[in-house]
């Protein structure tokens, strides 16, 4: 049975809990679900992980390499003294650094399900009815993903081509590598967009009323955004009403 919603601001904080068993945030499910069901789960959560170490890594590259040709910029070109030189590998790793934050990015924001999203539709049809549009649209934004990851095979085959020239003997990402964060961004994007839609799917046809925070837009068990307590209300109303009593009970008392 889900407990009851606690407000905070302007976010509401939801928690389902089912017997022993606490429902988890983002890619969780029940334990009772097949294996497979979970193994999917599991990957798309060790995928979210390295993409959380992915960002903080090229955060730090990015910061560290740019902070170091700006020290020896104003070092040797203004103040004439002598300063370490950034390797000549700097640029590129800067470049690509901030390429693959677009893409890691991206990928942890469709995990978390806090993509870029049109909710004039969503937010106003019922909780299994926005389950079900949401695995049409999931399967429509895979087709796109898989179509724009082999536009990138094609361009990654492009730049194999050109692998042996002279200029790139230096560079630690090379054309053909950086094409390769299109290829490997693309296809964790479709993964974790295949995990959603699979979940959505088995709560669907289990038995089992999904979490109001995985129903939620831009939540998937995450702090459910205020504008979403309509959809908290339709998904358990008992709560809700529980809820509203124990606010007007605390407006009497203070």
């Amino acid at each position: 049975m889900a407990g009851g919603l606690s407000k905070r601001g302007a976010i509401v904080s939801v928690r389902v809990q089912s017997g022993d068993d606490r429902v988890k945030p983002h890619h969780h499910v029940p334990p009772s679900w097949p294996a497979p069901i979970r193994g999917l789960a599991a990957v798309s959560r060790f995928f979210a992980v390295v993409e959380g170490v992915g960002i903080g890594f090229c955060m730090l590259a990015v910061v560290l390499l740019a902070t170091w040709q700006f020290l020896e910029r104003n070092m040797t070109q203004v103040l004439r003294l002598p300063f370490p030189h950034v390797p000549t590998w700097g640029d590129g790793v800067i470049r690509h650094s901030v390429f693959m934050l677009g893409f890691l990015g991206g990928a942890y924001a469709t995990y978390t399900g806090r993509h870029i999203r049109i909710d004039a539709v969503t937010r106003v049809i019922k909780a299994k009815q926005r389950m079900m549009l949401r695995v049409l649209t999931t399967g429509f934004a895979i087709w796109i993903v898989i179509l724009l990851m082999r536009a990138s095979i094609d361009f990654h085959a492009i730049t194999m081509e050109e692998a042996g020239e002279a200029s790139q003997a230096d560079e630690l990402f090379t054309p053909a590598r950086g094409a390769m964060i299109l290829i490997l961004g693309y296809g964790v994007i479709a993964l974790h967009f295949f995990v959603q839609m699979v979940i959505d799917v088995a709560w669907l046809i289990s038995r089992q009323p999904p979490p109001a925070e995985w129903i939620a837009e831009a939540a998937h068990g995450a702090e459910l955004p205020a504008e979403d307590s309509a959809i908290i209300a339709a998904h358990d109303p008992e709560a809700h009403k529980r809820e509203l009593e124990r606010e007007h009970e605390g407006e009497g008392k203070s």
